[in-house]
């Protein structure tokens, strides 16, 4: 059976602790019991075994092994900018984008989808999605939510050797050729795509388009495949970071 896994930031070999909400999650939804081994990651792309030793007013202890590297990242960081959506469709691309093996994922704003800043209370339903995501994939790494950004604003955020990709539903362009590189950014527009300007816009600022085929899908649809088929090359090529 796989163990369960929690986030812990501070892990180290020896006795760590865990509380709030995965200290909840551990004894109150799972109903683990002293004496069962579980795995615990940082976040930054560490993990480890761990044994717990006492759950008491709120708090488990556990007995963690030395932290090894995790095997579950990508080749290559990917940085995912997301056309905003409505609803809770951007909680479903946030956790999907974390199995995937997304790096960071920035809400963008596009003239077609929403443009009022996300809540906080939003924000943290996406890294709560993000966390969710990491732990059902078994990633170490926790992908980051970042602030939303305006298209013009989030186009700048590459580095100026990354190579940088825009799935558009108007381009007749097959996958461009992955190169040597140490991140790639992947752009997907909201519900009803970018608009032709900001399409070109992007191209302005380096990014290349190709089509995910003929098939128009949702904007979630589109960032889980064209992550899916980005990881799939990335390891097959097997590019370093």
């Amino acid at each position: 059976m796989r163990a369960h896994r929690f986030f812990c930031l501070e892990l180290a070999a020896g006795l760590v602790r865990l509380s709030g909400a995965e200290a909840h999650h551990l004894r109150h939804v799972l109903r683990l019991r002293p004496g069962q081994w579980v795995v615990l990651f940082d976040g930054q792309g560490k993990e480890a075994q761990a044994l717990i030793e006492s759950i008491h007013q709120g708090q488990v202890q556990l007995l963690a092994q030395e932290p090894q590297w995790g095997r579950g990242e990508l080749p290559v960081a990917v940085h995912v900018l997301q056309g905003v959506v409505k609803g809770d469709k951007f909680t479903t691309i946030a956790q999907q984008a974390a199995e995937l093996g997304a790096s960071s994922l920035t809400p963008v704003f596009t003239a077609r989808g929403e443009v009022d800043s996300p809540s906080p209370l939003r924000q943290e339903r996406w890294q709560r999605a993000a966390l969710s995501g990491a732990k059902s994939s078994r990633r170490a790494v926790l992908m980051d939510v970042r602030p939303a950004l305006p298209l013009a604003e989030a186009l700048c955020q590459p580095g100026p050797s990354h190579q940088k990709l825009l799935a558009w539903e108007d381009s007749q362009q097959p996958w461009p050729a992955l190169a040597s590189t140490a991140a790639v950014w992947l752009l997907i527009g909201p519900e009803g795509g970018l608009e032709p300007e900001e399409a070109a816009l992007a191209e302005q600022h380096g990014f290349k388009t190709f089509s995910l085929g003929p098939r128009i899908l949702r904007a979630e649809t589109a960032a889980a495949t064209a992550l899916a088929v980005l990881g799939f090359l990335l390891e097959r090529a097997g590019l370093p970071a």
